[in-house]
């Protein structure tokens, strides 16, 4: 995972953008994020940390963006014991970092067959229409 995220930064880097985003549609529990070996991974602690002002700072001040579709639900089995704050996530500064989840903590996600998710369908139906006109607060209570 590190060496992917160090090749997407480096691109964004490379072409100039003026922000980031990033999808991740998995199964989850707990801020956890499966991945495709079986491993999960914390969304906080093994990838948003990566985009920290330390991690990127050629993008202090651009929106760096996460939308997430996994499941939050909460179980017993997690790994992740320690809170976030113990973890050092907490220790460093985070500028312009936007994390959307499709539901609230606690809570499964729910995808809809062929047609995918509701969540990401109109993620992508809103922002296209009114992403030229709206901030992305209005943009997200529009979804």
């Amino acid at each position: 995972m590190p060496q992917i995220v160090a090749e997407f930064k480096k691109y964004a880097i490379e072409v100039n953008a003026d922000s980031v985003a990033i999808f991740f549609m998995s199964h989850g529990f707990q801020n956890l994020l499966g991945m495709s070996d079986g491993v999960n991974i914390n969304l906080y602690l093994d990838l948003v940390a990566f985009f920290s002002d330390e991690e990127f700072p050629d993008f202090i001040g651009k929106p760096k963006l996460f939308f997430t579709h996994a499941c939050q639900s909460f179980s017993d089995s997690s790994s992740y014991e320690l809170s976030l704050k113990e973890q050092g996530f907490l220790a460093k500064k985070y500028s312009s970092i936007f994390i959307c989840f499709p539901q609230l903590a606690g809570n499964r996600a729910v995808r809809f067959g062929k047609e995918g998710t509701a969540f990401i369908h109109f993620i992508c139906e809103v922002f296209g229409k009114y992403a030229r006109t709206m901030d992305l607060n209005r943009l997200i209570n529009q979804v």
